[in-house]
């Protein structure tokens, strides 16, 4: 019998297992692949309180902002009644299962969407000009400031954006991810 393995969709852009980089002087992109993440659904407030109960994170009530916890995991305003966590590691979402065991209301889930995105980081001082080339996102640092996430398109392509302290989380759907990273690729050449 076969054995299931996960592969980035940008494998065949390195020819490996390594994730890939641009690294300049003022820009780096980075992928960072098989990054956790669930989509909650439901009441604010059945889903506040288990987040606050398991310890996880709190949930943002604005629209297109997000909260950071000190556990390294972003809760991302997605759509009204649905939010996004990430994980910066496996062990960020450990509590997935206390979390589910808390949400017994119709209609009130947490969904593992792992492979549904994929996910980039951006940083150094070009990263809002790299991004500004195909995006037409005012991400200037005094109108989107850390704090501030917000679905738009770059090159065409639907994304997240996350303006954090250190740079951009950019998330895509997995299908489009080696499309958006060959524009990135592309892009950062005006950069070099």
């Amino acid at each position: 019998m076969s054995e299931l393995y996960r592969q980035s969709p940008l494998n065949t852009s390195n020819g490996g297992e390594t994730p890939v980089a641009i690294e300049l002087a003022e820009l780096r992109v980075r992928e960072k692949p098989f990054m956790p993440k669930r989509l909650l659904r439901g009441d604010p407030t059945l889903l506040a309180a288990a987040l606050y109960n398991s310890g996880v994170a709190s949930l943002p009530q604005v629209p297109n902002t997000y909260v950071e916890g000190s556990n390294g995991l972003l809760c991302l305003w997605f759509r009204p009644r649905q939010w996004l966590l990430l994980a910066e590691q496996n062990t960020s979402l450990q509590a997935q299962a206390e979390l589910q065991a808390q949400l017994v209301e119709p209609g009130t889930c947490v969904i593992d969407v792992t492979d549904k995105y994929h996910c980039f980081t951006i940083s150094g001082a070009r990263a809002s000009e790299l991004l500004a080339v195909g995006c037409s996102l005012n991400l200037r640092k005094e109108k989107f400031t850390p704090g501030l996430c917000a679905q738009t398109l770059i090159e065409q392509v639907p994304v997240i954006v996350c303006r954090r302290p250190q740079g951009y989380t950019v998330l895509v759907e997995r299908a489009l991810a080696n499309h958006l990273w060959l524009w990135f690729c592309h892009a950062s050449r005006e950069f070099e």
